[in-house]
């Protein structure tokens, strides 16, 4: 054990009373022990974030917070700060629904579909923190269209004549 480890106390089992180091279950009686992360089925925080996931978190939350101004200005103001951090929360929160919608089967699940709202509301509280961060949609600069507004306005201009 390094300097920096603390030791955790040992766990008594409620079914035998045999003490031991923390686990999921008792080495003699295989009771759930208390404080155990085995008997968790669902929920967002017992799910442990994927390597690849973590790294594009960080990156997303890296290019946030550059978007924002940098540390130092998200410093200077907490309420800023702490709507970045539930923004990045929500960005989380959405990938791993998604993730569990895959693995439920899709939408075509019952449990898909539940899953499936709640990646809504993530989205949608996710575009509530972007409008109070300022990320907003922007207005184009004047004299630029992509085709896609030519089409549309071809068309528009087709029909009213």
């Amino acid at each position: 054990m390094s300097a920096l480890e603390t030791p955790q106390a040992a766990v008594r089992c409620p079914g035998c009373g045999a003490e031991q180091p923390p686990a999921d279950r008792c080495r003699t009686c295989q009771v759930w022990l208390p404080g155990n992360r085995g008997a968790v089925q669902h929920g967002l925080y017992s799910t442990r974030l994927p390597d690849d996931l973590k790294q594009d978190i960080e990156t997303y939350r890296a290019s946030v917070i550059a978007a924002q101004g940098g540390l130092d200005a998200l410093e200077r103001e907490p309420i800023r700060a702490g709507l970045v951090r539930s923004f990045v929360n929500s960005e989380i929160a959405e990938r791993l629904t998604m993730a569990a919608i895959v693995r439920a089967g899709g939408v075509e699940s019952r449990a898909g579909q539940r899953l499936y709202d709640r990646m809504l509301n993530a989205v949608d509280r996710k575009l509530r923190l972007a409008q109070a961060l300022g990320l907003g949609r922007r207005a184009k600069a004047a004299g630029t269209s992509s085709p896609a507004d030519d089409a549309m306005r071809a068309l528009l201009t087709g029909a009213q004549t």
